[in-house]
């Protein structure tokens, strides 16, 4: 067994190791000082990133259709041009539609002249039109008003036109 001193020994020398936080070579019987200078300045450099996003929209496109002005909303459907029917008929034709300055349209009737005597231009069925001497194109200008064919000579009354037939003398 151990004798009474090396006991007391150990015990001592334990408690000093303790004191070293547990680091026997460290433990010293006289305290450690430490002596700090001043703090020097610290620099800290920070980088930032900047990030630029750009976007791009795609241009968007607008159809509108607008309805046609009544004086532009006329079609030839809505005439009958009355082929030639036997002697004494010629057949009736037209040149257009055309669009005016205005935007509205204008139609050309037309009986073709012939050799054998005067044409006269008939509209819807028994109705009056111009008239021309032997060999010349009988025309009359039609115009779209309100979504109808209408003939206006000047002087006269005007009337909506649905039908043009051509009759030689």
């Amino acid at each position: 067994m151990f004798a009474f001193g090396t006991v007391v020994w150990l015990m001592v020398a334990l408690e000093g190791m303790r004191e070293a936080d547990g680091c026997a070579a460290t433990a010293s019987p006289t305290p450690i000082t430490t002596t700090q200078g001043p703090a020097e300045p610290t620099v800290t450099t920070t980088t930032v990133a900047v990030v630029t996003t750009t976007t791009t929209v795609a241009p968007t496109t607008t159809t509108t259709t607008v309805a046609p002005a009544a004086c532009a909303s006329c079609t030839i459907g809505q005439i009958t041009f009355t082929p030639m029917a036997g002697p004494g008929t010629e057949d009736a034709t037209y040149s257009g539609p055309n669009t005016e300055a205005s935007g509205c349209l204008s139609l050309t009737a037309i009986c073709a002249g012939t050799n054998t005597g005067p044409v006269f231009m008939q509209f819807n069925t028994n109705q009056g039109g111009p008239s021309e001497p032997t060999g010349t194109d009988v025309t009359a200008v039609l115009n779209c008003v309100d979504g109808n064919w209408v003939y206006a000579p000047t002087g006269q009354e005007s009337r909506i036109i649905t039908e043009v037939n051509c009759v030689a003398a």
